[in-house]
């Protein structure tokens, strides 16, 4: 989808020229689980239920990927719920749910019978959702896990705990062997950890807990900002006495502050604001001069682009002709025509009866007439 260049019709946007077709490794068509951009934003990766990693170019409509893996996490038809990109973009991670493994691939490797360049084991997850994250460095990657629900329900054990497990990425780690994480944290107890962010700039990781919870991880010395800011502040600290006055304050009536003079019954000029309740605002709002309300708009038809109140006579006028309701239900329209024919007689010759005399005599009589006045 284009947002800029992409055309809307009835307000809703058009699918564009770039639809990309995603198939299994028997050429079929499969469901993409998970979809992640690269931080170049050339390209994307897409994981399939299918179990399959599929690189595409994000530049140019393709019928095939640059890049594929089939079964990347061991077995057919395991779905890859979770795809990052490194900051570099040269590795990605995938996660599983059903194999609790997180693998690194290389992206410019990456091929059909490509190897994973690690794999993390021991992440046990109940989400489709968990995934994982790099670091800021792309030297180290976390993850969350869930409760071992198979186990004994033991409380002291540590796999009834919501676990954050980091691990680390070295260069001439074997896929094949298994990677162990080099810190383990318990988040809380008989809580699962859904999903996770190692942020690229405040250097702290973000944690979601299954109870709706967030919490944040930060190093002293190696964070900046974020969760340092309101931890710098510290806790206001209270002294006995001030705990000794608050326990032996009085409630009730008694308990007015006397930090300032109560006087209900001074004049306006000396008078303490009142409180701004509700009640106070709502009977403000309804009040026309305190709300300041314009002055509402006249009804009818607007003829012109004047913002009077009030209607003018054309106004009116149309007004009052739409407006009007005539029952005419029953009524033979022959008798509102014949209201016109009163005074008026309509005959076979047109405009007989209706002659109206301007003159009784014409010009040239009335000029005879003078010479025959002037000749006597």
């Amino acid at each position: 989808w284009d947002l800029i260049r992409c055309k809307t019709k009835f307000d809703k946007l058009c699918c564009g020229k770039l639809i990309y077709r995603v198939k299994s490794s028997m050429g079929k068509r499969t469901k993409i689980s998970t979809v992640c951009y690269s931080p170049n934003g050339r390209e994307f990766t897409c994981g399939t239920i299918c179990g399959s990693i599929q690189i595409w170019n994000a530049t140019k409509l393709k019928s095939r990927p640059d890049k594929v893996i089939y079964d990347a996490h061991d077995g057919k038809n395991i779905a890859i719920h979770s795809i990052v990109y490194n900051r570099e973009g040269t590795q990605i991670a995938s996660r599983c749910m059903e194999d609790d493994k997180v693998k690194v691939w290389v992206t410019r490797t990456l091929s059909r019978s490509a190897k994973p360049f690690m794999i993390c084991h021991g992440l046990k997850s109940q989400y489709e959702y968990s995934n994982s994250s790099f670091s800021q460095d792309g030297k180290f990657i976390c993850a969350g896990t869930s409760i071992d629900k198979s186990k004994s329900s033991n409380l002291t054990n540590k796999q009834d705990y919501g676990q954050l497990k980091i691990f680390k990425i070295e260069s001439n780690t074997n896929g094949n062997t298994r990677t162990d994480p080099i810190i383990t944290v318990n988040i809380a107890l008989g809580i699962n950890v859904v999903t996770s962010l190692w942020h690229k700039r405040l250097n702290q990781i973000f944690l979601g807990l299954s109870d709706g919870s967030i919490r944040i991880y930060y190093h002293p010395e190696c964070s900046t900002k974020g969760a340092l800011i309101p931890v710098s502040k510290g806790v206001r600290k209270i002294d006995e006495l001030s705990l000794l006055l608050a326990s032996r304050a009085p409630t009730g009536s008694a308990g007015i502050s006397m930090d300032s003079i109560q006087t209900p019954h001074a004049l306006p000029l000396f008078r303490d604001p009142e409180r701004n309740t509700k009640r106070k605002r709502t009977k403000e709002r309804q009040d026309p001069i305190k709300s300041k309300r314009p002055d509402l708009p006249g009804t009818g038809i607007k003829v012109g682009e004047s913002s009077s109140a009030g209607l003018n006579f054309q106004q009116y006028n149309l007004t009052s002709a739409i407006h009007k309701n005539k029952n005419i239900a029953g009524i033979d329209p022959r008798d509102e025509l014949f209201k016109f024919n009163e005074g008026k007689s309509y005959t076979k010759v047109p405009y007989d009866g209706d002659i109206k005399i301007l003159a009784e005599k014409t010009i040239e009589e009335e000029e005879q007439e003078e010479d025959e006045k002037q000749n006597r």
